[in-house]
C-alpha cells in the first residue's frame, strides 16, 4: 500500500511540474511577443539613430522628408501607447523568473529612453546623441559587458544602436533557452537577478554622486 502511495505522490509531483513548465513556456512566449511589439512600434526611432550621425539629427528632423516625418509622431502619447501593452506582462513574472524579467525590464526601458530623447529633443530644438545620455549608460552598464559597452559608446558608426539592441537581446534569448529546456530553476533565476539588480542599483547610485 505504501509503494502505491509513493507512486501516486511521484506522479502527482510530476504532473505539477509539467503544468508549471507549461505556464513558464506560455509566459516566455508572451514575453517574446512583447519584445517584437517594442521592435515594431519603435522601429522609426531605431532607424533614425541607425542611419544618422549625431551631427545630422537636427538638420534631418527640421528638413522633414521621410526620416523627419517618421519621428514627427514621437510624442508622449506615442511612447505611452508603445509601452502600455507590455505592462500586462507583469502578471507572468512568477513564471518568467527574476533574471529574464529584469533583463526585459532593462530592454523595455532602453527603447523607452531612446524615444524619450527624440521627443525631448524636439521640444528643445536639439536631439541629443543617445550615446552621451546618462540614462542610456545607466541602463546598458549592468546589462552588457564592459568591452561591449565601450565598443558601442565609443564607435562613431551609427549602426552601433543595433549592436546595443542585440547585446541586450542575446542574454534574454539564452535565459529563454534555459527555461524552455527546463535547465533554469526558479532559485537560480532569483540569485542571478539579485546580482544583476545590485549592479544596476550601484550604477544608478554612482550617477547620483
Amino acid at each position: 500500500m505504501r509503494v502505491v502511495s509513493v507512486g501516486l505522490a511521484i506522479r502527482s509531483f510530476q504532473a505539477g511540474q509539467d503544468a508549471n513548465h507549461e505556464k513558464r513556456l506560455a509566459a516566455v512566449e508572451e514575453l517574446w511577443t512583447d519584445v517584437l511589439h517594442l521592435r515594431d512600434k519603435l522601429s522609426e526611432v531605431v532607424l533614425f539613430y541607425d542611419i544618422l550621425l549625431p551631427g545630422e539629427y537636427d538638420a534631418v528632423y527640421k528638413k522633414g522628408g521621410a526620416l523627419g516625418a517618421a519621428i514627427s509622431t514621437v510624442d508622449e502619447k506615442f511612447i505611452n501607447d508603445a509601452m502600455r501593452p507590455v505592462e500586462m506582462l507583469e502578471r507572468q513574472r512568477p513564471y518568467l523568473g527574476e533574471t529574464l524579467w529584469l533583463r526585459f525590464f532593462i530592454y523595455r526601458a532602453f527603447f523607452g529612453r531612446l524615444a524619450f530623447l527624440i521627443n525631448d529633443g524636439k521640444r528643445r530644438d536639439h536631439i541629443q546623441n543617445w550615446k552621451e545620455d546618462s540614462g542610456v549608460r545607466q541602463l546598458l552598464s549592468p546589462a552588457i559587458s564592459s568591452e561591449m559597452l565601450s565598443s558601442v559608446l565609443e564607435t562613431k558608426n551609427p549602426t552601433t544602436i543595433r549592436i546595443a539592441i542585440n547585446a541586450l537581446e542575446a542574454p534574454m534569448l539564452e535565459e529563454i533557452s534555459l527555461i524552455v529546456s527546463g535547465r533554469r530553476s526558479a532559485f537560480e533565476s532569483f540569485k542571478n537577478a539579485k546580482d544583476l539588480q545590485a549592479s544596476l542599483a550601484e550604477v544608478v547610485e554612482q550617477r547620483r554622486l
